[in-house]
């Protein structure tokens, strides 16, 4: 399947929303989840590489965004560049769609992040 870094962090941030599941749909998901990890923590690390080569500081502000300072003129800019970049990167994932259950209610913000991997 292939996927955009954005689409994982979305989908991880849904999954962690998500109830109670029966036993083998739960199952299909935490794999799922093992393997958008795998993903996010290549992406974590390309992210702190990126602030070493940029010399930036990274602060966490309301609403999960990130403010991005630098004592260096243009690296705070240079540096949001090459990482919304690497966030639209499409990647590929080896993830079978999970079929939820009928009777599962879950709000469809969460859906809305699962979309390329839950089918209902």
């Amino acid at each position: 399947m292939e996927i955009t870094n954005n689409e994982l962090m979305a989908a991880q941030q849904a999954l962690e929303r998500l109830g109670k599941l029966p036993l083998e749909t739960g199952w299909a998901l935490a794999e799922t989840s093992c393997k958008i990890e795998d993903a996010l923590r290549t992406l974590a690390n390309m992210r702190d590489t990126l602030v070493r080569q940029y010399q930036v500081e990274l602060a966490p502000m309301e609403g999960g965004e990130l403010k991005i300072t630098s004592k260096v003129a243009g690296n705070a800019q240079k540096f949001g560049a090459a990482f919304n970049e690497a966030l639209a990167k499409t990647i590929e994932l080896d993830i079978v769609k999970v079929k939820l259950p009928r009777k599962f209610n879950v709000e469809p913000s969460v859906l809305a992040g699962l979309r390329k991997f839950v089918e209902r």
